[in-house]
């Protein structure tokens, strides 16, 4: 009986589905943070076996991970895999693969914010990114780049301990001193998704009017988006755009005010903007069916 396992990894999480042939149920496991850039190859391996046998063995397998940039990169990827499911057919990509294959056939464009941020679209036959640098070079509209900002208010001298940052640097981290807050962020294993936590508490500070959160709120991956839309679709009579992510899972506002940006750039040629009606993962799993066609 054939079965196809999907991956979609991220900065923060990884979830994997198993579709059996003939079961309408899939097997569905959450593990942790899969990023092949932040990694070595037997952490990696580790992680994909620990998945492996909580599993059955599945036929076909399509892994999206975050951190994946180049064939390099793929090629070792792939060989990690076939350590695990050595009897398995495997492919891999970057973990925007899961989303795009995820969104409706109409979809224009999809704008991933989780952790990191990226816009990602299918043009003449070829995926085209924008954004999408990581941490170190900046993802804009992102939970780490909410996150990040909750932080530098926390650095500054007048900080209110009414606040919802506080509240939660404080359960983090403890007493708010900002020499040991930054000992704590630096010296922690998974520093970037801890930061990408802080993005709830900047949102829910925004709605109650806290001025450094509304502060937090700007224009750069509407424009990033805009941008992108058209240089890569500017033939389109009307663009569909996809929210893909945890970020948009987080809070309401975060979608409301991205689209009311992105509408005042794009004007009537923005037709929709909607949330992924599926998971990444799903996409993975359609990934995962395709191989064998």
């Amino acid at each position: 009986m054939r079965s196809w396992l999907g991956i979609d990894g991220g900065g923060t999480k990884t979830h994997y589905r198993l579709q059996v042939e003939a079961c309408r149920e899939s097997i569905d496991l959450t593990s942790g943070p899969m990023n092949w850039s932040r990694m070595s190859s037997e952490e990696f391996q580790s992680s994909l076996k620990a998945a492996g046998r909580s599993l059955p063995t599945p036929k076909f397998v399509y892994g999206c991970f975050a951190g994946i940039l180049t064939s390099e990169d793929s090629l070792e990827v792939l060989h990690c895999m076939k350590h695990v499911w050595p009897e398995a057919l495997v492919r891999c990509g970057p973990d925007f693969e899961a989303a795009l294959a995820a969104c409706k056939l109409e979809s224009t464009a999809c704008v991933i914010a989780g952790t990191g941020s990226i816009v990602v679209s299918y043009a003449k036959g070829l995926a085209r990114c924008s954004g999408g640098g990581g941490p170190f070079i900046g993802d804009c509209g992102s939970a780490f780049d909410f996150g990040r900002k909750g932080v530098r208010y926390l650095l500054e001298a007048e900080v209110s301990d009414h606040t919802e940052i506080y509240r939660l640097a404080k359960e983090l981290y403890g007493e708010i001193d900002s020499r040991r807050m930054l000992r704590q962020i630096y010296q922690a294993d998974q520093w970037v998704a801890q930061i990408a936590r802080l993005a709830k508490a900047v949102a829910e500070d925004a709605v109650a009017g806290e001025d450094y959160a509304v502060r937090s709120f700007d224009d750069n991956l509407a424009r990033t988006t805009a941008s992108h839309l058209r240089t890569h679709h500017n033939d389109a009579e009307t663009w569909d755009v996809t929210l893909a992510g945890g970020l948009w899972d987080v809070a309401p506002i975060f979608a409301q005010d991205f689209s009311q940006r992105l509408k005042s750039m794009t004007g009537d040629q923005l037709k929709n903007v909607e949330l992924l009606a599926e998971a990444p993962v799903a996409g993975a799993v359609k990934l995962a069916q395709q191989i064998e066609i």
